[in-house]
């Protein structure tokens, strides 16, 4: 079944390669069908990565959250640098889904201006989870340089996220995290 249309999938030949194949494709990743699986990753693999790239640009503005956050996946897993400029803006997205996947996905890129965005994030998303999410990920990417927000997160954020953890454990434990990488 199609996660997102409920219908039967099929193949799709190389050459009519388009936003549309994409999604089928990305359906087709998701099919309880093994072979269906293999053939997307076939398709996949057979796309060129500039064109693939571009697609998977142009799916992370789709209208579909899902869509979205599945093309910040893939394009993450394929082309750091194309990445990037796509997840600054998917961190501001108006879903909170996709703003902590997008947080999460900056792992990735480990860089200045990753770090700056996931700070922000962390100290003032309005959803819970995304600030963990972004947290997170200081904990994976951040530097010493993060410690001081972290530290104040930690004293003034004390909200839980969906699955009950609290803001404020999460800083200190990324404080930690980024103290024990950088000594």
């Amino acid at each position: 079944m199609d996660f997102i249309n409920g219908q039967q999938n099929a193949s799709i030949p190389e050459s009519d390669l388009d936003l549309d194949s994409l999604i089928k494709c990305i359906n087709d990743l998701h099919s309880v069908e093994l072979k269906v699986q293999d053939e997307a990753r076939r398709r996949l693999g057979n796309i060129a990565d500039v064109r693939l790239t571009t697609l998977l640009a142009e799916l992370s503005t789709h209208d579909d959250p899902e869509l979205r956050c599945e093309a910040a996946g893939m394009l993450a897993s394929i082309s750091h640098g194309s990445a990037f400029p796509i997840l600054m803006v998917l961190v501001k997205d108006s879903d909170p889904i996709v703003r902590g996947v997008a947080c999460g996905l900056l792992q990735v890129v480990d860089n200045a201006a990753a770090i700056q965005t996931l700070l922000e994030a962390a100290a003032s998303d309005a959803d819970a989870d995304v600030r963990l999410n972004a947290i997170w990920t200081l904990a994976k990417i951040g530097d010493s340089g993060c410690i001081e927000r972290l530290k104040r997160i930690a004293a003034q954020d004390s909200a839980t996220g969906m699955e009950g953890r609290r803001i404020d454990t999460a800083a200190n434990e990324a404080i930690l995290a980024i103290m024990k990488r950088d000594s």
